[in-house]
């Protein structure tokens, strides 16, 4: 790339394009990436050695998005002038200054109080109770195995949870898993 005419388009395609070749990143972390990019259209056209802790800001504060939405563009803007920065196609990397400036929106999860939890074992929920004892997503379920009267195996979402061990709380140890 030619420093002084690359765009950030170009500097985002070169990016890409190493990034990917060279690491087994996941399909997840490319939607990412692509969203993040698509979602910094003001930028496209313009050339990155140009481009101030302002104007990547803008396009964060302008963003009709969720938090971890512009989250994810501002890890873009700070992963690709980090590349830009190590490939002397800018000398200084403002995104770094860059920041989400609205307060987290994540929804958090509520934990059941105790009379969910006792009307789930009045009603013999069986599903409800294995996924409330061992913190498994609904759709994990469909991986789970009993090891033994102590601990199953399951999990689906991160190499960490996959296949992971889960001890199994004595409140579920008498449900059939299968």
């Amino acid at each position: 790339i030619e420093a002084r005419s690359a765009t950030f388009t170009m500097v985002y395609e070169a990016f890409m394009s190493d990034k990917f070749s060279n690491t087994t990143l996941s399909e997840t972390t490319r939607a990412s990436y692509v969203a993040a990019y698509k979602n910094s259209a003001p930028l496209h056209n313009r050339g990155f050695g140009l481009l101030r802790k302002h104007d990547f800001q803008k396009v964060i504060d302008e963003l009709p998005l969720k938090h971890a939405s512009k989250e994810l563009v501002v890890l873009l803007f700070k992963k690709m002038s980090r590349y830009a920065l190590e490939r002397d196609i800018i000398v200084k990397d403002y995104a770094q200054f860059t920041s989400v400036n609205a307060q987290d929106d994540d929804i958090k999860g509520v934990p059941f109080s105790l009379e969910e939890i006792h009307t789930l074992v009045q009603q013999g929920d069986k599903i409800g109770l294995i996924l409330l004892y061992t913190g498994m997503r609904i759709s994990e379920l469909k991986t789970i195995v009993r090891e033994n009267e102590h601990f199953c195996r399951g999990g689906l979402k991160t190499k960490a949870g996959k296949n992971r061990l889960i001890p199994i709380h004595p409140a579920i140890q008498n449900i059939d898993f299968d």
